[in-house]
């Protein structure tokens, strides 16, 4: 009896089933209708990126740093000038002392001054001629920095006095006179001492 009542249950479902499908199919037509026909959100776009161009861009000329001239080298600043000592000649020399100048009067320091044989030009004696010094028989000196010079035992005779350039020491010079047209004439006597004050060169 009760799987009478089962079956005849599962028949009623069965009959029952194409009933309800018909019912819910224009339901799910109208739902996939109403879907399909949705206007979509339309969406924002990017802004679209502005390309350069060579007309759009401003080229800016890098300058060209100039040259900078080298700074002049500053004139060393001397204190005052000490006291040179003059030593006494001994026997039967002498001694030669003096200062020695540019032009402009800044001092030649640390320069190598010789007292050298004066030689005359064939009948101009005492008027034209030149200096000759050797660097290692030739009595010689240094200046200090304010150009101070001392020869000490120096034999009597006639010295011109020559000069090295400080910057080309193969080059040599000889001091004229004030007047600058004579070779400057140093006589040295047995026990004296001969002052030459300041003396001025320049080398070309």
């Amino acid at each position: 009896m009760k799987n009478t009542a089962l079956w005849l249950l599962i028949y009623k479902k069965l009959v029952d089933f194409p009933r309800v499908w018909l019912i819910l199919m224009p339901i799910m037509l109208v739902t996939l209708l109403s879907c399909s026909t949705e206007t979509p959100t339309p969406t924002e776009a990017a802004p679209a990126t502005e390309e350069a161009t060579l007309e759009s861009v401003q080229f800016v000329p890098t300058p060209i740093p100039e040259e900078s001239s080298p700074l002049p080298t500053p004139t060393p600043t001397l204190g005052p000038m000490p006291t040179i000592t003059i030593p006494s000649p001994e026997g039967d020399t002498g001694v030669v002392h003096g200062r020695l100048l540019h032009l402009d009067d800044q001092p030649f320091a640390d320069t190598t001054v010789r007292l050298g044989t004066i030689v005359w030009s064939p009948g101009k004696e005492g008027e034209d001629g030149y200096v000759a010094s050797d660097r290692t028989a030739s009595p010689q000196a240094q200046t200090d920095d304010w150009g101070n010079f001392v020869f000490e035992n120096i034999p009597p005779g006639s010295y011109g006095l020559a000069v090295d350039n400080p910057e080309f020491t193969e080059l040599t010079a000889f001091v004229l006179n004030d007047i600058g047209d004579k070779i400057l004439v140093v006589e040295v006597e047995a026990g004296t001492v001969v002052d030459l004050e300041e003396v001025r060169l320049e080398f070309d």
